[in-house]
Parts: C-alpha cells; structure tokens; sequence
C-alpha cells in the first residue's frame, strides 16, 4: 500500500446516480488499495441493476437493510432470505474477504 493511501474506501449506490460520478468512483477504485464497503443505498427512482451488480464486485463488504435485501434479491436472481441469501451474495460477488 502507498503511504497516505487510504486503508478503507466507503462508497454507496446513491452517490453514483449520474454516469461522471459512476466514472469517477471507478477510477478512484482503481487507484486506491483499501478494502472497500458497500453501503447500497437502494432509493427510488435511482435502482439501476448494473450499479448494483458493478458495485457488488468491487466490495469486499456490503451493507443493505431488509428491504434493500429484497429487491437485491430481485435483481439478481437470488434467494430472498436468511442463510440462502447471504451464501448466494458471497459466492456470486466473493464478499466477505
């Protein structure tokens, strides 16, 4: 890691709404070494399902309340609940680590 370099990224869905935000996250992900949390922030109308999959695979750790577990589940075609849904989300994104 570079001195100064930051040792966590925290970065959420909403804050990619408009695609220079969405760029310019993904070059700073690219850039920075940190372990990176996901806070998805699922709001409507701003729900895109290939934010939620390009994100999902830059974390290493994601947070989502239940409702946000729901429609997860939803756009990704994953089981909705509990221990199925968890085991689904890390082995498909390898979060986690």
């Amino acid at each position: 890691m570079r001195l100064g370099a930051p040792r966590v990224v925290y970065f959420g869905t909403l804050a990619q709404r408009r695609e220079v935000s969405r760029e310019t996250l993904a070059g700073l992900l690219e850039e920075v070494p940190g372990r990176r949390f996901l806070d998805l922030n699922l709001r409507a109308p701003w729900v895109d399902r290939d934010v939620v999959d390009g994100s999902l695979r830059k974390a290493a750790v994601a947070k989502m309340n239940e409702g946000e577990v729901v429609e997860v589940a939803r756009l990704l075609g994953l089981p909705e609940h509990g221990v199925p849904f968890r085991q689904a989300l890390a082995s498909r994104y390898g979060l986690g680590g």
